[in-house]
């Protein structure tokens, strides 16, 4: 037996097993085997959502959309922002609130005026002498805040700085989540798409204002969505201005100008829109002329309005400050190296987003004019469409003719009322004179037939009115 002293170990068996296996593959000419690798298991819903996202990329891609096609994208668009849009505005003014808590309660600035401080009512009346003492009791009160903030052991502000930093993160991560929402909903859509989205956004918002005129016949509720479109104005005019590092104080300015402008316009085609939904509801409907009328005439003023509200909001935020297109626009106007569009470029452009998207929005108050103006004949249609039974389709039938006539006499007893309390038919406000020919009174048995066709006098006429006045009508109504 050989001495174990002189006996080599075979260096194969010193290897660890992975590299034994390795090396056998390698001399059999054997790949080394892939380490298989485990696909995650996707969800029902994350797998609808895949398959139709990649149907639309490819539907996109091989299909080119036609123009109706791209407003009907739009259209579904918008119907689907409606819900992140009034989240999104939540979140804006919420970031206002932080910001205006954290800087009151740090006595950076003064807290908001109480209501009714600072009111004159008028030249030399008695209040204006409380508006010194007014002024003073807010600086006095910023102040106090701003020593009891100071006063604070260093780790109780670090606290209070990191809790107002955290809020913010957390504002943030909300906002960025429901502008995802909106960007992959608006994702691929051309200008006009764009456009037709956030005028059916602007619709929906408003929507339930005119579902609740039209269910009690009230206009009032149409002027209630106003101060709805000036808070989420407010909002996200306010985020805008403070992400191009506007302060606070300057970006509450933006924001409430902005909000003013919102409202202001908003509130223009209302009154029109709440007369003819009247007259429709009194009148038992209406004829397709003067519906088309008044729904051209609410497109125009509403078309008109918003494309002031945008002149006024766009230059509002660029001399404020704020780097929108515009304000980076006009600011190189002068500068040839600068590459961008022309100042009246973005204006013409923005023009045109505004037009097609009042348009849309306008579409849906012509509609709600219509549900007023047809709204008995479209029920009469429906209930005649469900229901076969002759004699009560005859009824419908009558009901609705019954309604119109009365009406039109309601009409007719309005115009005598108003005639007969004016006194336009009295002889004292009819009659414009009298003139007696110089020759004297005529002889009717010896005259020819040229001075019998003379007339003698002038004859008297009467000043009807043309348009009856809407208070008359209100009043006796």
């Amino acid at each position: 037996m050989a001495d174990s002293r002189f006996t080599l170990n075979d260096p194969f068996s010193l290897l660890p097993e992975e590299e034994k296996e390795k090396l056998a593959q390698e001399a059999l000419g054997l790949k080394e085997k892939e380490p298989e690798v485990v696909q995650p298991k996707l969800t029902e819903k994350e797998f609808v959502d895949d398959f139709t996202a990649s149907n639309q990329a490819r539907a996109s891609a091989y299909m080119p959309q036609s123009f109706i096609g791209e407003l009907a994208t739009g259209f579904a668009s918008g119907v689907k922002n409606i819900p992140a849009s009034i989240s999104q505005s939540l979140i804006n003014n919420e970031f206002e609130k932080i910001e205006q808590e954290f800087l009151t309660e740090t006595g950076e600035i003064a807290p908001p005026k109480p209501l009714g401080f600072g009111t004159t009512f008028g030249e030399g009346a008695a209040g204006r002498l409380f508006v010194p003492q007014e002024t003073k009791f807010i600086k006095d009160f910023q102040q106090e805040k701003k020593d009891t903030f100071n006063a604070l052991p260093r780790v109780e502000k670090i606290n209070y700085v990191n809790n107002y930093l955290n809020a913010l993160d957390e504002n943030f991560d909300e906002w960025q989540a429901q502008q995802k929402i909106i960007e992959k909903n608006t994702q691929g859509l051309g200008k006009t798409a764009r456009a037709v989205s956030g005028g059916v956004t602007s619709f929906g918002i408003q929507a339930s204002g005119f579902a609740l005129t039209l269910a009690t016949k009230n206009p009032t509720f149409m002027y209630g969505m106003l101060p709805v479109f000036g808070y989420m104005e407010r909002g996200s005019s306010y985020r805008e201005a403070r992400m191009s590092g506007l302060p606070h104080k300057d970006a509450m300015r933006v924001s409430g100008m902005n909000a003013l402008f919102e409202v202001g316009t908003e509130l223009i085609p209302l009154p029109f829109v709440s007369k003819t939904m009247k007259k429709y509801w009194k009148d038992h409907g209406s004829t397709l002329q003067q519906f088309a009328r008044d729904g051209a005439t609410t497109a125009m003023i509403n078309i008109g309005s918003e494309n002031v509200n945008t002149i006024l909001q766009e230059t509002n935020k660029a001399m404020g400050g704020v780097q929108t297109e515009l304000a980076v626009a006009w600011a190189n106007k002068d500068n040839p190296e600068y590459d961008g569009p022309e100042w009246w470029e973005v204006m013409a452009d923005n023009a045109y987003m505004t037009t097609v998207s009042a348009l849309v929005s306008s579409g849906g108050m012509v509609s709600a004019q219509g549900v007023a103006a047809f709204g008995l004949d479209i029920q009469k249609n429906v209930l005649n469409t469900f229901d076969r039974n002759p004699a009560r389709q005859i009824a419908r039938e009558l009901n609705l003719m019954v309604n119109k006539s009365e009406a039109q006499y309601k009409a007719l007893d309005d115009t005598y009322q108003y005639v007969f309390k004016s006194g336009l038919l009295s002889p004292s406000r009819s009659i414009v004179g009298m003139e007696t020919p110089e020759e004297g009174p005529k002889d009717f048995y010896n005259m020819s037939p040229e001075q019998f066709l003379a007339p003698s006098r002038q004859a008297y006429y009467l000043r009807n009115p043309e348009i009856l006045p809407d208070e008359y009508l209100q009043k006796e109504s």
